[in-house]
């Protein structure tokens, strides 16, 4: 009796947490020109992910326009605007095996006009390869231009882990010296922005030469003073994302668009990275802010057909609607497909910890916030509650709220948001708890979601949290 009451007080470890996902999503950022497309076009050439017969093909199509040095680039920028104007317009995606790595590519806008289009993809990594462009003043141009503000909004969303591509080497005759300089410009940037531990590696390359994308495709000469790996060797280094998988099923939806057939299939497509939890076939889920009931029907990863997904997977989802009225064309980027029975919030007022990055903060001015699930939504600054200390991470207990926000400081406000969206806690879903606003076109401020303040449901009550200001201060 005394050993089997002794057994019964007996406290089982917790379960140990669900391994990584075997996939790596990688989102591709950097200023327009510098080489994204044309980096991932070599990538998937030596992969095997692109044939000779269809490289062949734009090769002649490209040299036919006048745009030879565009023809790996045209592997990913498919559409016939993003051809015409040689520069990436929507975030494409393409799939390839690094070695140990199953990679996700999110070919990310580098155009500012496009700006809300690389939020999107950098919402979904667990990697961020930032390119540079080598050359004699393009460099500096796109110091001053888009690569500064990527490496800020590669952070800001979640993206801990970065590598940086020094491409077009061979136009700077493979110099130690250019490279040196870029690097030692870069590294300031880089800590600010939170890229610390890790220090992010540097890699030389050129993608239209193919030089030191893999181990075997070393330059013979030009390059003996670079001892480092090469790129697929440092993604192959990158370990993927740990997602939660406490709160349910999130896939925060990247494309939406209608099948073709509608068959058993489901007449609703949907693409993106599953966040949080897992997908299966058959499962019964709701789409917000459509708030609309939907069943799998089909599954496909990296262009396979599955039963099942985990999270961190890419996946495309076939969806029928329970509802025969339901409009297919109300889902969009920023939508979220998650457990009927633990919703996600449509949150209409949060409290956020934000941090300023390039202006003076005051009350009642108006931004577009966008989200970690891609959306976008105009709001204002309501309300400054309290202070943050940069250097803990904590909340001071100031006497009276700040009045305004300078550049680098750290607060906590209430944002009134002008239409519903799907917003989460930070502390519950990390992946759905992380916002950035802008304003006239520039990147102004970025925080973490600690309360859920109003939301569409009346029967949501305030839900608090914390933990979270220590990642701001950095």
């Amino acid at each position: 009796d005394a050993a089997a009451a002794s057994a019964a007080t007996i406290t089982l470890p917790p379960p140990p947490p669900p391994p990584p996902s075997k996939q790596l999503n990688m989102v591709v950022i950097g200023h327009v020109d510098s080489g994204k497309s044309t980096l991932m076009g070599r990538l998937l050439l030596h992969a095997g992910k692109v044939d000779a017969r269809t490289m062949h093909k734009y090769t002649q199509e490209s040299q036919q326009l006048g745009k030879g040095s565009f023809r790996f680039a045209w592997v990913m920028d498919q559409s016939e605007e993003e051809r015409e104007r040689g520069v990436t317009v929507e975030v494409g995606t393409a799939f390839f095996s690094s070695g140990t790595r199953a990679v996700n590519v999110l070919d990310a806008p580098g155009h500012r006009d496009f700006v809300p289009n690389m939020i999107g993809g950098a919402a979904q990594a667990d990697l961020a390869l930032l390119v540079v462009n080598a050359s004699n003043g393009e460099f500096e141009s796109g110091l001053s231009g888009q690569t500064r503000e990527h490496i800020v909004l590669a952070k800001s969303l979640g993206v801990q882990r970065l590598l940086v591509a020094v491409n077009q080497m061979d136009c700077a005759q493979w110099s130690e010296e250019r490279y040196d300089q870029i690097r030692l410009a870069l590294a300031p940037l880089l800590e600010q922005a939170g890229y610390r531990s890790p220090p992010p590696a540097f890699i030389p390359l050129s993608a239209l030469e193919g030089a030191n994308i893999a181990r075997d495709t070393r330059p013979a000469s030009g390059l003996e003073w670079y001892q480092g790996l090469s790129l697929l060797e440092e993604i192959d280094n990158v370990v993927p994302l740990h997602r939660s998988s406490t709160v349910g099923t999130r896939l925060a939806i990247s494309d939406a668009f209608r099948h073709t057939a509608t068959s058993a299939l489901g007449a609703l497509a949907l693409t993106g990275t599953l966040q949080a939890g897992t997908l299966e076939v058959g499962q019964r889920l709701l789409l917000l802010p459509a708030q609309e009931t939907v069943v799998v029907r089909s599954l496909q990863s990296r262009g396979e057909a599955v039963t099942e997904a985990t999270a961190g997977d890419h996946v495309e989802a076939r969806l029928a609607a329970a509802s025969s009225s339901f409009d297919p064309s109300s889902v969009g980027i920023g939508s979220v497909l998650c457990d009927p029975l633990r919703p996600v919030a449509l949150a209409t007022r949060v409290e956020v910890q934000l941090k300023a990055l390039g202006m003076l903060l005051t009350k009642g001015q108006p931004f577009e916030l966008h989200s970690n699930a891609g959306g976008e939504v105009a709001c204002t600054l309501r309300k400054f509650i309290a202070s943050v200390d940069r250097r803990t991470g904590l909340q001071l207990n100031d006497a009276k709220a700040p009045r305004c926000l300078a550049p680098g400081g750290i607060a906590v406000v209430y944002l009134q948001l002008e239409s519903p969206m799907p917003l989460e806690r930070h502390s519950d879903c990390r992946q759905l708890g992380r916002i950035v606003l802008r304003q006239a076109g520039e990147t102004v401020a970025a925080g973490l979601v600690t309360a859920i303040v109003r939301s569409t449901a009346s029967a949501r009550q305030k839900h608090k949290g914390r933990g979270s200001a220590q990642e701001l201060s950095t």
